[in-house]
C-alpha cells in the first residue's frame, strides 16, 4: 500500500497523515531507524508531505494502521522556514 499526505500529528514511534480524504495511522517501528528522532537524516515533523509504503494492519482498538516500510518526505516543512 501506497500513500500520500501531510504529517497532522507525531508521537515516539507513529505519525498520522491526512491525505484529503482520510487520515491514516502510520507506525514506524519497523523501520531500521526511527524518523521521528531528532537523531540521523530523516526527520518527520508535523506539516511535511510524505509519502509511505507498507502493509495495513489492524491494531488493538480496531483501528486500521500502516506499518511502514519506507517514508518519503516530499516537501518538508522546516526548509521553508528561513532564519
Amino acid at each position: 500500500t501506497e500513500l500520500t499526505g501531510t504529517v497532522t500529528s507525531t508521537s515516539e514511534f507513529e505519525f498520522t497523515i491526512d491525505s484529503g480524504s482520510e487520515q491514516m495511522t502510520i507506525d514506524t517501528a519497523a523501520l531500521d531507524y526511527n524518523p521521528l528522532d531528532d537523531k540521523g537524516y530523516q526527520q518527520i515533523d508535523e506539516g511535511d508531505l510524505v509519502t509511505v509504503t507498507g502493509e495495513m494492519e489492524a491494531d488493538l482498538i480496531e483501528n486500521m494502521e500502516l506499518m511502514a516500510d519506507s517514508v518519503i518526505i516530499l516537501d518538508d516543512s522546516q526548509e521553508s522556514s528561513g532564519s
